[in-house]
């Protein structure tokens, strides 16, 4: 299977491709705008969600490291704000939490229309964002199943 780095890579370029097609499609000219300097995020975050459902993967394991950050920085604005706040995001990162450990691997995270479902939030933010994350998890789903695919008709690795 293909590793972080190369889900990564493959998202990437398959964002750029998706963008010159949609920006040869639309516009004749292109304007710098704010949404390509967030799309890097968005596209190393959702070209790694689709593992995070695997039991020892990179994804679930930062994903676990920065529930505790949250956490810690929800103890210390405990102090200052309403705990009520506090007390419901910990209340959802702990059922995420709880979600996650009872997935298996290439289950409801390997599903195109769950990923869609997860991207649609960031058109609040802009709906080239979520198309972009939509892409990005996309081209992961594809890469596993090329890879998957090729394995079993050539029977490598047994």
């Amino acid at each position: 299977m293909p590793g972080h780095k190369m889900h990564k890579w493959f998202a990437f370029v398959s964002s750029v491709v998706f963008t010159l097609l949609l920006l040869g499609m639309t516009v004749q000219e292109v304007e710098w705008h704010w949404t390509f300097v967030l799309a890097i995020p968005v596209i190393l975050v959702f070209a790694t969600l689709p593992d995070l459902d695997h039991p020892m993967g990179r994804a679930r394991k930062r994903y676990y490291q920065v529930m505790f950050i949250i956490m810690i920085l929800g103890a210390i604005l405990g102090m200052v704000m309403d705990t009520s706040y506090v007390l419901v995001v910990f209340g959802l990162l702990g059922i995420i939490g709880l979600f996650l450990l009872r997935l298996k691997h290439r289950g409801l995270f390997h599903k195109y229309w769950f990923l869609l479902l997860l991207s649609l939030p960031l058109i609040a933010v802009h709906w080239y964002l979520a198309m972009i994350a939509f892409v990005s998890g996309a081209s992961h789903i594809f890469l596993d199943r090329l890879t998957t695919g090729i394995k079993r008709t050539f029977k490598v690795g047994k």
